[in-house]
Parts: C-alpha cells; sequence; structure tokens
C-alpha cells in the first residue's frame, strides 16, 4: 500500500538502530541543545533513508470533470505526469461547474454556498456543497508521527462542522450513487510522485522531484488511510480560536491551500506537509513566519509547542488520539446495537 510518504528500514545504513538515536535524542533534555541534536539528526537521515516499492498509478475516470491536468510543470521532474488516481488537490468550483455531478434543484436550497470538489471518501473523489459563511464549530491540529517517530511526522488541520452547516458530498463519476452528510473535513499537504517514479524517498524530498498537493478528505477516509491501512497513531492537539477566528481560519485555509492544477513542488524543509499549517495559523494570529520559524518551529517534534507559542493551546494541553476516539465511537456503537437488539 502507497501511503504517499516514506516507509523506511529497521535501521540505518551502517547498522544504528533508530531507537538508539531516539532514546539518545530524549536523554539531551529541552531546551536549544536538544532542538540542535534533532535538527542535525534529521540532516542524517534525511541523507541516509532510502524510499521502499514501486507504485504505478490506476488510469484515472475520463468523466471526470474535477480532475486536474496532472503534469508536474516545474522542479527537477517538469514535464512528467503525475499520480493523480489516489491524490489530487481539491477545487473550489461555481455554482453552474457545480451542476455538473450536483442536481441543479439541490444547489437551489444553499444560495450564496461554496463548492469544493476532489475530496476524498471511500477511496473516491466527492465534490460537496458546503453552505454558511461561517460553518467551523471546531479545529484541530493533527499529528501521525512515522519512523523515527521523534524526527518524522505528518501534520494536518481538522475541521469540524456546526449543526445545520454541515456540506453534502456527491459522487463525482457515478450519479447513482447517495449523498453523504459529512461532519468532520480533514485538510492536509504532502509529495505527490510523477506516474512510475520509485517510492517516496527523502533525497528526492529535498531536490524538487515531487509536486505539493493539497488535499481534503473525510474523517473516515483519514481513520482508513492512517489507523486501520497503516497501523499509525494520530495525536490530537485543540486550536483555541474563538468562533470568528476559527472561521478566520478555515477562509485562511480556503486561500492559501487552493492549487488545483498543483503547480507547486514540494520540498521538506520550506514547503513540507507542515509549511502551509503554520503559514495560515502565523498569519490567521496576525504574525509573519521567517525562515528560521519554518526550520525550527514547523520541525514536527516542536509544532505543539509552537502551537503554545502563537497562543493557539495551553502548556501539555492534549485532546485523545483519533485511535482513542474511534475505539470510544465504536464502543458507543456496539452498545446502541445492543440496546436495539434487546
Amino acid at each position: 500500500m502507497d501511503s504517499g510518504y516514506p516507509s523506511y528500514p529497521l535501521h540505518l545504513r551502517g547498522g544504528i538502530p533508530i531507537g538508539l538515536l531516539e532514546t539518545f535524542a530524549r536523554k539531551l533534555g529541552t531546551g536549544s541543545m536538544r532542538k540542535r541534536t534533532l535538527i542535525l539528526l534529521s540532516m542524517i537521515l534525511w541523507g541516509t533513508y532510502p524510499g521502499t516499492g514501486v507504485h504505478i498509478a490506476k488510469a484515472e475516470t475520463p468523466e471526470d470533470p474535477y480532475a486536474p491536468h496532472g503534469i508536474l510543470d516545474r522542479g527537477a521532474k517538469k514535464g512528467k505526469r503525475l499520480n493523480i488516481a489516489k491524490r489530487r488537490s481539491f477545487r473550489i468550483v461555481s455554482a453552474e461547474d457545480a451542476e455538473l455531478r450536483i442536481p441543479r434543484e439541490e444547489i437551489k436550497k444553499f444560495p450564496g454556498a461554496l463548492f469544493i470538489a476532489n475530496i476524498r471518501h471511500d477511496d473516491e473523489y466527492w465534490i460537496g456543497i458546503f453552505p454558511g459563511e461561517n460553518p467551523i464549530e471546531e479545529v484541530r491540529y493533527l499529528m501521525e508521527p512515522f519512523a523515527p517517530k521523534i524526527i518524522m511526522a505528518h501534520g494536518m488541520i481538522r475541521a469540524r462542522f456546526k449543526a445545520g452547516f454541515e456540506p453534502v458530498l456527491y459522487h463525482q463519476t457515478d450519479r447513482n450513487r447517495a449523498a453523504i452528510v459529512l461532519h468532520d473535513l480533514i485538510i492536509t499537504a504532502g509529495p505527490l510522485k510523477t506516474v512510475r517514479a520509485p517510492a517516496i524517498n527523502v533525497p528526492a524530498m529535498l531536490r524538487d522531484e515531487y509536486a505539493l498537493v493539497h488535499q481534503m478528505a473525510t474523517l473516515d477516509q483519514e481513520i482508513t488511510n492512517s489507523l486501520i491501512r497503516l497501523h499509525h497513531k494520530v495525536l490530537q492537539y485543540p486550536l483555541n480560536f474563538s468562533d470568528r477566528g476559527r472561521n478566520n481560519f478555515w477562509r485562511l485555509i480556503l486561500k492559501n491551500y487552493h492549487d488545483p492544477e498543483i503547480t507547486q513542488t514540494y520540498n521538506m524543509v520550506t514547503r513540507s506537509c507542515l509549511t502551509p499549517i503554520f503559514e495560515t495559523l502565523y498569519e490567521a494570529m496576525g504574525m509573519k513566519m521567517g525562515w528560521q520559524d519554518k526550520v525550527v518551529n514547523c520541525y514536527p517534534y516542536f509544532t505543539p509547542d509552537t502551537l503554545t507559542f502563537l497562543g493557539l493551546r495551553e502548556p501539555n494541553e492534549t485532546l485523545p488520539s483519533l485511535n482513542e476516539e474511534r475505539k470510544l465511537a465504536l464502543k458507543a456503537k456496539r452498545c446502541a446495537d445492543l440496546l436495539k437488539s434487546d
């Protein structure tokens, strides 16, 4: 299964166990010495970890009107076709364009609504009606560590919608599929390979060999990808905005992440999955993000502290992990099913 992120062997070339490096870093305590050492270890690991496997793109569905052109138009792989079968950027479309897949009578029910295509759900693409100007009830920062966990992690934003303002999703290629009401949305960015390229690997992520894809997906899709398929733990942190602040942040996300033709390249240091999250958070808080912030404050291990620095999280404030949340939801469902059966 190709997750779109690097997979690593258990040891560095030369036989140094990753666990030994992680233990060493933890014993350094806190402060600038710890930060400098972790960044140094990252640079060593970036240069020595290979990717594994090869992924071949499936054929694109020709009747999908919202697919990008799918050609990398800059960087080291300029002119190569992108693997957009499973990953592509979301696209904000007009009401007229939305009618290609959403019944006109449904669109008329939501005057002034936003229409967003290429939302990933059930391993397929959907287009959504997003009603209301201030629809967001809650936002969270999600962090998905992967080996070596003290150094590598994927960052995401989770948006939960207010009751009565939930988006409705329609399938982009099968008009017979039932519409879906959306309660939570995942927004993220990451590297996108060209077709028939080797598996994503760290040296290539430093050489602009990948496109930077800005994705939207349902929470169920994220659970399928990260928890069920990869068996990862996904940590959750609060973003303590006011109602006005979180909806302003939502509008900034839509503005800053909107790149439907995938025109940017990915770089692990300056344009990673974390860079647009924290650029947008800084902007939402009226702050400018410098290059030092990108290198240090966007370092995965330090990002919870960056949220505290921005005034969006109390020190040591956490939420139950997505894994724990899912276990509770499944337990509640089982109990409800038992009550129904009685």
